[in-house]
This record gives structure tokens, C-alpha cells and sequence, in this order.
């Protein structure tokens, strides 16, 4: 697990040092204007498309591949896959084309409070934008197929190639066609990220395809189809956002957005490494030992994941400004726009933490084929979005749009735990109160030192001595409550040595 999950962190990493050069270079150009807020109007409809059929994919085409691969059926394994990509990939290419051609009616549904002109140039990106949802398809499935096979590196690492695609068109772009270079940019982010990602897969092929009456084939979509059904609730949580936002003053789209890019990168680089690399895991201990083994991984998953989640989520939400500033400010991105996105910051930061403890509770139910419960627990928590958003929004502005986000998340993982102590028993989790009081703790010291003027007024000194005092502290309180775990996260961290030993340690798969 520990040598999956430093293989996905090395490729993620690599991927948000150019996704964040990506973002900087489009702050640069656009700051927090009302271009910006009609691009991420227009983002957030393939971006819901995407999540409602393609989040499950892999949950549901991993086991079973993984299934047919451990009963010695190589090909039908194959076979699978080359079923779905026969499925989806055209099926996708027509929505993406009806999608385009309805592009202003489903702006002028999805975001009224959008000005004329904003409307109109939303239109325009949201019909270049449509596209990306047939590309990410074939990169969906063959991540999940190339995770299956052990392979977790490059199909991490694709997403770095997309976003320096994404710069150069942006650059090349801006002065000739405006901001409509930031719809071809993701257009040609997506294009090359598929391309890494599914030429291998394709360069094996399949020698037959599996028919579609075929129990298999049934199954599988028999488990996607809760996914999908209570994920056009479940997942439209951005799509009310924006369409509560564009209400707003202009820029509050844009502020939710680039707060959304930072907790990205948190999600991506802390916690997608351990969830990516588990859920195979998680399948072959289902396979092997049933609940048992699939308990066995989660206890792992949840452990690893939460020590290294919880103090960061802590310290960035104290250091939120600086942090902003040192990486957007500059350009068309002022101040102002700064402490506005940083106002927000921790409110997304608190949805990301859910986000990264519903993976994993949700990766334990997938593995034994559970997929029913988990997404109608996320269908009834989005219910509560809207009355949510009614009482913060009056007082608060665009950061009550991400206190009711925050609460729809919240409850739901609330009822995803239940739905997992249902299913495999007591859970141990008494080492939840000890990492989140260390992490106050951090946090705590954190703001002390930022009330320094001298260190406050330095972005650079404010993260550097906020940041290291507060990583110190959570290190010294965890040796104390967690001596094992602090060696393991410490490793993970910034252990070079083992990193190398461990990657040439990999075994041999076939």
C-alpha cells in the first residue's frame, strides 16, 4: 500500500506543480473578473457530467476486472473493458454534441444571475467545454485499468502534460481570441491527458468483446446504476453553487474557484495517493477474506489518511492568506481578490477533509459491491443544500454558498458511516480525538506566530515560520500519542531514502 501510494503521490505531485503553474498563469491573465466567473460557470456543467457517469466507473470496472485477472481470464478481463469503451466512449461523443449545440439554454438554466455578455461568453466556452466529457471517459477508464494492473506512476503524472498543455494554449491564446483560451485550454488538457492515459491501454486491445447480456456485463452496470441515478443529486451540489453565485456580486464565483483550486491541490497530494492505491487492495482482501479483509485496509486507509489530512487542513486554513497571496497574487489577481478567496479558504478546506474521509468509507463499500446506500446517503444530504444556502447566504455572502457545501458534506458522511458500522462491524477509531487535538494544537501555534507584524506582512516569512512552527508542534504531540504512525507519516512525507528503496523494491506483475 505504502509503495502504490508514494508512486501515485510522485505522479500527483508532478501534476499539481503544473496544474498550480496552470492556475497562476490564468489568475495572471484574469484575476477574479467576470470572464473568469463565466468560464467556471460554464466548467462546472461537463465537470457535473463527468462526475455523475464517470466517478463510479472505476469502482465498478476495477473489481470486476480484478476478478476476472485473479480466475486466470486474462482476456475476458480485457474483454470487459473493450465492452464499455465501445459503450461509452460514443454514447459520450453524442452528449457532448447536443451539450454543445444546447449551450446558452443550459447557461441560461444553470446560472441566471449571469449579465448578458457573461451569459453569452459562457455559452461559447460551455460549447468548446462539452467535448472534454467523451476525453476524460476513455482517461476514467483506463486509470482505473492501469491502477488494476499495479501501474499507478504515469496515469498520475498524465495530468501534468494536460496542464502544460493547457498553458500554452492559454499564453498563445489570450491575445488572439480572448477568454475563450481558457475553454481550449481544458480542451486540450483533457485531449493530451487521454491520450497517456488510454494509449496503453489500447496498444494491448481486446480480441472480443463481451455481449451485453452477459451476467458481467449486467453486473457491472447493475452496481453503476445507483451511482449515476442518486448522483444527479448527489453531485449537483457545484452546479447549485454556481447557480447561487451567479446572483452574487461579480468576482463570487471566481473567489469560490480559485479557493476550490487550492483545496484541489490538498486533496490531491494528501489524500488521493492512500485512496487510489487502497481500493485494489481493498477488492483482493473482499475477495480473500470478505469484511474481514476489507476492514483490515480501511482501518489502514483511514489511519494513514487522517494523520497527514487533518494537520494540514488545520495550518492552511490558519495561513489561508498567505498562502493566496504567495500564490495568485500578482498580475490581474489583486489583494483584494486575495483576502476574498482566503475569507473562503477554510470553509472548502473542511468540505475537502470530508471529501478525502467519503472516499475512503465509500471505496470500503464499493469493494463488496456496495454502491445502493453510499449514494443515496449523498441523493438525501444535497436535499438539505438549498435551505442551507437560504439561511447563510443573506448574512454571508458567497462564503455561505461554501458553509452549506460544507454541511450537505458533513451529513454526509455521517450517514456513510453508519452505513459502513452496519456493514463490517465496529470500527476502531479512537485515534480520531488524538490527531484532531494535535492538529488544534498546530494550528493554534500556527496563528500565534502569524500575530507578529513583521512575519505577517511577508507572505514568504508568514507560511515558512506559521507553517514550520505549526508542522514541529503536530510532529512533538503525535510522538506522544502515536509513535508508529508518526514514523510511517514521516516517511510518507519526506522520507527520500525509502522512497527510492521502495520503488525499486516493486515486485514483478504481469
Amino acid at each position: 500500500m505504502i509503495r502504490s501510494a508514494f508512486l501515485v503521490t510522485i505522479g500527483s505531485v508532478a501534476s499539481l506543480i503544473a496544474g498550480m503553474t496552470s492556475q497562476i498563469v490564468v489568475a495572471w491573465y484574469f484575476g477574479t473578473s467576470y470572464a473568469m466567473d463565466a468560464f467556471l460557470a460554464a466548467f462546472v456543467i461537463p465537470a457535473y457530467i463527468q462526475a455523475l457517469f464517470l466517478t463510479g466507473l472505476p469502482f465498478v470496472l476495477l473489481p470486476a476486472f480484478i476478478r476476472e485477472r485473479e480466475g486466470g481470464r486474462d482476456e475476458d478481463a480485457w474483454a470487459l473493458i473493450g465492452t464499455f469503451v465501445r459503450i461509452l466512449g460514443p454514447g459520450m461523443t453524442v452528449l457532448a454534441i447536443a451539450g454543445s449545440i444546447a449551450a446558452p439554454i443550459i447557461i441560461r438554466i444553470s446560472a441566471p444571475g449571469l449579465s448578458s455578455s457573461s451569459a453569452e461568453m459562457a455559452a461559447r466556452m460551455l460549447a468548446v467545454l462539452m467535448f472534454n466529457v467523451p476525453l476524460v471517459t476513455l482517461s476514467s477508464i483506463s486509470t482505473g485499468v492501469q491502477n488494476a494492473r499495479g501501474r499507478f506512476l504515469w496515469p498520475a503524472a498524465a495530468p501534468a502534460l494536460g496542464s502544460l498543455a493547457n498553458i500554452a494554449v492559454v499564453v498563445a491564446g489570450y491575445r488572439t481570441i480572448g477568454a475563450t483560451a481558457l475553454a481550449y485550454g481544458a480542451l486540450a488538457s483533457s485531449l493530451v491527458q487521454a491520450g497517456v492515459t488510454f494509449g496503453p491501454v489500447l496498444k494491448h486491445g481486446w480480441q472480443y468483446v463481451i455481449p451485453l447480456s452477459d451476467q458481467r456485463v449486467r453486473r457491472a452496470v447493475r452496481l453503476l446504476s445507483p451511482i449515476v441515478l442518486f448522483g444527479l443529486l448527489g453531485r449537483a451540489s457545484p452546479v447549485l453553487e454556481r447557480y447561487f453565485a451567479s446572483r452574487l456580486a461579480e468576482g463570487s464565483i471566481s473567489y469560490l474557484g480559485y479557493a476550490g483550486r487550492i483545496s484541489v491541490l490538498v486533496q490531491v497530494l494528501l489524500g488521493t495517493g492512500i485512496v487510489t492505491a487502497i481500493f485494489p487492495d481493498m477488492v483482493r482482501g473482499s475477495v480473500a477474506s470478505g469484511k474481514a479483509g476489507v476492514l483490515e485496509q480501511y482501518q489502514k486507509a483511514l489511519r494513514f489518511t487522517l494523520v497527514i489530512t487533518l494537520p494540514a487542513v488545520a495550518l492552511l486554513s490558519v495561513l489561508a492568506l498567505p498562502a493566496v497571496q504567495l500564490v495568485f497574487q500578482r498580475g490581474q489577481f489583486t489583494f483584494q481578490s486575495a483576502a476574498s478567496t482566503a475569507a473562503v479558504l477554510p470553509l472548502v478546506l473542511g468540505t475537502v477533509l470530508c471529501n478525502i474521509f467519503g472516499d475512503v468509507i465509500g471505496r470500503a463499500l464499493y469493494a463488496q459491491g456496495k454502491t445502493f446506500g453510499f449514494n443515496l446517503a449523498g441523493a438525501i444530504a444535497i436535499v438539505f443544500y438549498p435551505v442551507l444556502a437560504g439561511i447563510a447566504v443573506p448574512g454571508m455572502g458567497y462564503r455561505g454558498l461554501a458553509l452549506a457545501n460544507l454541511g450537505v458534506n458533513v451529513l454526509g458522511v455521517v450517514m456513510g458511516l453508519f452505513l459502513l458500522r452496519r456493514e463490517l462491524g465496529h470500527i476502531r477509531a479512537g485515534f480520531v480525538p488524538q490527531y484532531a487535538l494535535c492538529s488544534l494544537m498546530a494550528a493554534l501555534v500556527s496563528w500565534c506566530i502569524l500575530q507578529i507584524d513583521i512575519i505577517r506582512a511577508s507572505p514568504v516569512l508568514a507560511l515558512a515560520l506559521g507553517g514550520s512552527g505549526g508542522l514541529i508542534t503536530y510532529v512533538l504531540c503525535l510522538a506522544k500519542a502515536d509513535k508508529d504512525m508518526i514514523k510511517t507519516a514521516l516517511n510518507r512525507v519526506g522520507g527520500t531514502g525509502r522512497l527510492l528503496a521502495v520503488i525499486s523494491a516493486r515486485p514483478k506483475r504481469r
